[in-house]
């Protein structure tokens, strides 16, 4: 009838009958222990979050263990034979799983295969019978350690920074957010320039969506880039180091973060390094016109003695200027996509503006 821990209602228990766990509870498992080849595998559970306490301290993969749970909870008994028949098929476990729920340990242990080699013998602590399971079952028992490992590099809110600070090879770039803007920040020779916020919001998107390809032994080489990202309000920021390639990975680097454990060292996909080495002047905005021609309300055309003002009621588009007047809707949304799409190829000093017969807009 498979281990109950619990006492079901009627109807699950005929539903769960063809399952190993009778009634099982994801939420109630608090502690989970894998043995293997000699690796011990123990993962606990500290208030909402997941812990690996062995091999290594570190948090867990929420997602990795919620898989585990779930091979348990729908794990099928394609047969069940009385124990003294098939205890010698367990004695000498391929693989031992303990669970604790409810403050209860349950011990599973996973013996050989059946003559056909398309199941597996598995004894339960408390169960009368021994059940013959799916042999992929040992394969959810076989991740590695690594497989539970939390993967997440940085804790960094992307929509939350309110200044970025990049180091690389003794040059470094500030970045402040002002309104809905990115702005260079003091100390550089663009300081007040505004920056290109696709580009900012692309960087930290990326970094907040760093993952763990695999993890590295400790590495006692320099970074080449440190990312240091301030939040609202935050007086410490969240840093992130990006080290040279990896070990045998062509197209990943070394990885250190503030969701990392310290000394953790963690192997990335080398993608996030292009933007995170950008160049001051490659960062800047070249967009001549931020504004789509959904976002414009009005525009003011003026030179050599002439003025044209144009105004947007909803859809339309009228002439304020030089006479109240029906303008073209598709001309004007059209020029504004043009201007919009315009991006500047370089920069001149801002005293130079006279010199080539522009002044400050």
């Amino acid at each position: 009838e498979g281990v109950e821990l619990g006492t079901p209602e009627q109807d699950e228990r005929e539903e769960r009958r063809r399952y190993v766990f009778s009634r099982f509870v994801r939420g109630e498992v608090d502690r989970v222990e894998i043995e293997r080849h000699g690796v011990r595998i123990q993962i606990e559970k500290h208030g909402d979050a997941w812990r690996m306490l062995a091999p290594v301290e570190y948090p867990a993969d929420t997602s990795a263990v919620e898989q585990l749970l779930s091979d348990l909870e729908f794990l099928e008994k394609e047969r069940s034979v009385p124990r003294a028949r098939a205890q010698a098929r367990v004695g000498h476990p391929a693989a031992k799983l303990e669970l604790r729920m409810r403050g209860r340990t349950i011990d599973l242990a996973v013996g050989e295969e059946d003559p056909t080699g398309r199941s597996v013998y598995l004894a339960v602590s408390g169960d009368e019978q021994i059940h013959l399971v799916p042999k992929e079952f040992v394969d959810a028992l076989s991740r590695s350690a690594d497989n539970y490992r939390s993967k997440k590099v940085s804790a960094i809110r992307a929509t939350k920074v309110e200044r970025i600070e990049i180091a690389r090879g003794g040059a470094s770039v500030r970045l402040d957010k002002r309104g809905s803007g990115w702005f260079f920040g003091p100390g550089s020779t663009l300081a007040g320039a505004r920056a290109s916020s696709s580009r900012v919001d692309d960087l930290l998107r990326d970094v907040e969506g760093l993952r763990a390809e695999r993890f590295a032994p400790a590495s006692a080489q320099e970074p080449d880039v440190t990312i240091s990202v301030f939040e609202q309000g935050a007086r410490e920021p969240k840093v992130v180091r990006l080290g040279p390639a990896c070990p045998n990975q062509p197209h990943e680097v070394l990885a250190r973060g503030d969701a990392m454990p310290a000394g953790a060292t963690a192997c990335v996909r080398d993608a996030i390094v292009a933007p995170a080495t950008r160049s001051a002047e490659d960062l800047r905005e070249r967009h001549v016109l931020l504004a789509r021609e959904d976002e414009a309300q009005e525009v003011e055309l003026s030179g050599r003695g002439a003025k044209i003002v144009l105004k947007r009621a909803g859809e339309v588009w009228r002439f304020r200027e030089p006479a109240d007047m029906p303008a073209d809707r598709d001309a004007v949304d059209q020029m504004l996509r043009d201007l919009h799409a315009a991006e500047a190829r370089g920069f001149l000093p801002a005293a130079e503006g006279a010199r080539v017969g522009l002044s400050s807009p």
